[in-house]
């Protein structure tokens, strides 16, 4: 009954694998930009594999921080289990924008390297030594990562590492790979370092484990700029919390509501883009006000036009401004947000310049706006063809609880009782003769058919008149 009732409302899991090569053919004539692509196993029409990227997202990353992250998560699918494989950007406003997403039975390289494979093919400007990669350590990701886009520069999830450290070290580490995580140049980072290794209980180890990871796939300094402050893969986290509800739908479902769900978020994003009167867009014009207001604490030397002194007002803290195509600090930030920090924005305003013409073009409204300038258009996932040409895998096998098999006593005789024997769902019950077994007379099953609550208790099977170590079931049975 469970089953039916989770049918009727997720899809049928066996008849939405049949019913995938006509949702995309519906998809791809209503979307002729797009590109769909799926398949099924060599030499078997068993479904294999889904991805989708709508024509709307094809050409959205110039718009967008050149940093993308991807990841896959499980949907809720117990008989076919399945994953949801997503990549996504972040906007000029910090909102997370999916651009390309499949379906997949597991995570492995090989699917990782056909989703990359399609994801190179469909986003314009992806391979960039400009666009970034980020991702958990899974290995058959890393290696698809590596293959497929060389030329992009691939950083670690920071928060994956820190879960690794946190597990090896304790949480005393984590603060200290938070550092080094953060290090603003190489002499911080080696005394960060040093500083472990001499405070650290294990800091012997914990060195020799962060140096077996490559630097410029987490460190700050290490890695090339901008990363805009992603030092984790959360943007695509967050999306697999957002589709949480879609993810307990069977797979041809997963795929229409997804569609669906990117629809509605281009509509709602470009209308609030459309009608706004801001030149930045809501996101960067709080962080320049915020700026706007603290940089008067600061007090800016130029030393000429293009280079500046900047200090707080007791001179403890100073960092040096210049003026480049970009705006260029110690701090890092401008380099790192493509935005003037607070040091820029004080000398700045002491010089009465204006700091729009270091604000990079993506944090612009109408940036935002063409970001999602393009409409998806609706599609239906009512009367879809059973295709012949794909069929739903085999369905897991699963463990569950072990059940009863009652062996007969071979005849109702007064002082006999049945035997229970379990086994688990995934094994064979074991053939063993039916026997009439005596048991004590008040026990239960016996000719009183009443149970002796004054007398002892058997462990194994509750009878009466004897313990576990002499129960005659046991003895039997040996």
């Amino acid at each position: 009954m469970r089953d039916i009732c989770q049918d009727m409302i997720a899809g049928c899991q066996m008849e939405s694998f049949v019913q995938i090569p006509a949702l995309c053919e519906r998809i791809q004539d209503a979307d002729p930009g797009g590109l769909i692509d799926w398949d099924t196993f060599e030499n078997s029409y068993t479904f294999r594999r889904a991805f989708i990227c709508p024509s709307a997202t094809r050409g959205i990353l110039r718009y967008c921080e050149k940093v993308v992250a991807l990841d896959a998560c499980f949907t809720k699918n117990k008989k076919y289990p399945t994953q949801l494989f997503l990549a996504t950007v972040v906007d000029g406003n910090s909102q997370v924008v999916p651009l390309a997403y499949a379906v997949a039975p597991v995570e492995n390289y090989e699917n990782w390297s056909w989703f990359v494979h399609n994801l190179q093919i469909s986003i314009q400007g992806l391979r960039s030594e400009a666009v970034m990669i980020v991702s958990d350590r899974q290995k058959g990701l890393e290696r698809a990562v590596t293959e497929v886009l060389p030329c992009n520069p691939h950083i670690h999830c920071g928060h994956h590492l820190k879960m690794n450290v946190q597990k090896l070290f304790g949480k005393t580490a984590v603060h200290v790979f938070q550092n080094l995580l953060h290090a603003k140049s190489e002499d911080r980072f080696n005394s960060v370092m040093e500083e472990a290794e001499a405070r650290l209980d294990q800091g012997l180890e914990f060195k020799r484990y962060i140096q077996r990871i490559d630097l410029a796939r987490y460190a700050l300094y290490a890695m090339p700029l901008p990363r805009y402050g992603r030092t984790t893969s959360n943007a695509v986290e967050c999306m697999n919390a957002a589709l949480k509800r879609i993810r307990d739908y069977a797979p041809c479902r997963i795929i229409c509501q997804m569609w669906l769900y990117l629809l509605n978020l281009f509509w709602e994003r470009r209308e609030k883009a459309n009608s706004s009167i801001d030149e930045l867009t809501e996101y960067c014009k709080e962080r320049m006000d915020e700026f706007g207001q603290n940089c008067g604490s600061f007090v800016c030397m130029s030393a000429d036009m293009n280079q500046a002194l900047v200090q707080t007002d007791g001179g403890l803290k100073q960092w040096i401004v210049k003026r480049t195509p970009k705006a260029q600090c110690t701090c890092i930030e401008p380099q790192d947000h493509c935005w003037p920090c607070i040091h820029v924005m004080s000398w700045l305003r002491s010089r009465g310049e204006d700091y729009m013409a270091y604000v990079d073009r993506i944090y612009l409204q109408k940036s935002l706006a063409l970001c999602y300038s393009k409409t998806i258009l609706v599609i239906m996932e009512t009367k879809l063809a059973m295709s012949i040409s794909c069929r739903a895998p085999p369905p897991a096998i699963r463990t569950g609880r072990h059940r009863v098999v009652r062996i007969p006593n071979g005849g109702s005789t007064a002082g006999a009782s049945t035997v229970e024997f379990e086994y688990p769902l995934t094994q064979e019950p074991r053939v063993i003769a039916a026997a009439t077994i005596d048991l004590p007379t008040g026990s239960r099953g016996g000719a009183s058919g009443r149970r002796n609550t004054g007398a002892r208790c058997c462990g194994n099977y509750r009878e009466a008149g004897h313990n576990r170590t002499r129960c005659p079931v046991l003895a039997h049975m040996a």
